[in-house]
């Protein structure tokens, strides 16, 4: 159904917003996360498991943990995106219709870009590419304005959320 393909659109959407910022993430590198992507050495300096940037089955080998973090944040706007966008399109959408469409649980997501990942496991996102798009890419998720946040308040009319 479309809706499928909408909330497959909108995973993609998750993983070109999120795979470019890890790619070419390098403070966790530099010991500032928790993902172990480095060594730490006896004298507390850090040699580095990869060169940056890195690409994107590294990401998944490196920053599983973050990757995971990121998505789980950003589920609920993709999830209100999905809805909004179906809310618009189908004027006949009833309550019920509107809590069964999701882009699919934390799991299910972070397995999706895990298999998109590895069908290009050397590929590694254009980083200024990605800073150049950023309002086509992320303009959509920015758009939603915290608005998940107030999601449940008001479940059967999703186009009554108030506007930040």
């Amino acid at each position: 159904s479309i809706r499928h393909v909408d909330a497959a659109a909108i995973r993609k959407l998750l993983w070109v917003s999120i795979m470019w910022l890890l790619c070419h993430d390098d403070a966790h590198a530099h010991g500032h996360g928790d993902d172990g992507d480095y060594d730490e050495e006896e004298n507390n300096e850090c040699t580095y498991k990869y060169a940056y940037p890195i690409n994107v089955k590294q990401v998944h080998e490196s920053k599983q943990h973050l990757l995971r973090t990121l998505v789980e944040e950003l589920i609920p706007t993709a999830n209100l995106l999905l809805k909004r966008f179906h809310a618009l399109d189908n004027e006949e959408s009833t309550s019920s219709t509107m809590s069964e469409i999701g882009i699919g649980s934390v799991d299910e997501v972070v397995e999706y870009m895990q298999h998109y990942s590895f069908s290009m496991p050397n590929a590694i996102p254009n980083k200024q590419l990605a800073i150049d798009e950023f309002g086509k890419r992320n303009g959509l998720l920015l758009d939603t304005n915290g608005e998940h946040e107030h999601e449940n308040e008001n479940e059967n009319d999703i186009t009554s959320q108030p506007n930040h």
